[in-house]
């Protein structure tokens, strides 16, 4: 079983970078994690609101003011969470992983302090993809912390898309193949 960590900026990469460890090893179970679709789950559950959805609408979508109302009550829902157990998330995502046992698992947003030291202190690699060209907020709190992690990999994706998935393809090949 390995676990790979992905941590960078929103729209870098991360979630193509699955896409292409699944199409890369076909015969071997691949399965994403992240610590935020827990948080949207939880959202759904409390307000009846598919934040999965509405969020990705939103974000593509795109009214200023919707997106914001969102973000902040998620942000506001995640607070309250942490408060009773700064680990929650950590928690959920660590055991949904013992659960499965699948060959791969990647963690698609690691973000917080708390979830990059979980990482590091279960000796998982933690791989920074950088998108020069994309432009975030970097004082929101899911993205200002992500400067300071040392990655014991860094992904540069300033190429087209084909490209791109063919240095992840190299890059997975070259970290994953002696343990398979």
């Amino acid at each position: 079983m390995t676990v790979l960590v992905l941590t960078g900026y929103p729209r870098c990469g991360k979630d193509e970078f699955y896409k292409v460890c699944k199409s890369t090893f076909p015969k071997l179970d691949v399965r994403k994690y992240a610590y935020a679709d827990e948080l949207k789950e939880a959202h759904r559950l409390l307000l009846g609101i598919d934040t999965r959805y509405e969020y990705e609408y939103m974000l593509h979508g795109s009214d200023p003011v919707k997106v914001k109302i969102l973000r902040d009550g998620l942000a506001k829902l995640a607070d309250n969470m942490k408060d009773r157990d700064p680990n929650v998330f950590v928690n959920i995502v660590n055991n949904a992983i013992a659960k499965d046992q699948a060959d791969i698992s990647i963690i698609t947003d690691c973000r917080y302090v708390n979830e990059y030291e979980d990482n590091i202190s279960r000796h998982r690699p933690v791989i920074r993809i950088f998108r020069p060209s994309e432009t975030c907020n970097i004082e929101e709190p899911w993205n200002k912390n992500i400067a300071y992690f040392k990655p014991t990999h860094t992904i540069v994706n300033n190429y087209g898309l084909k490209e791109y998935q063919d240095m992840v393809e190299r890059f997975l090949r070259n970290i994953l193949v002696p343990r398979w």
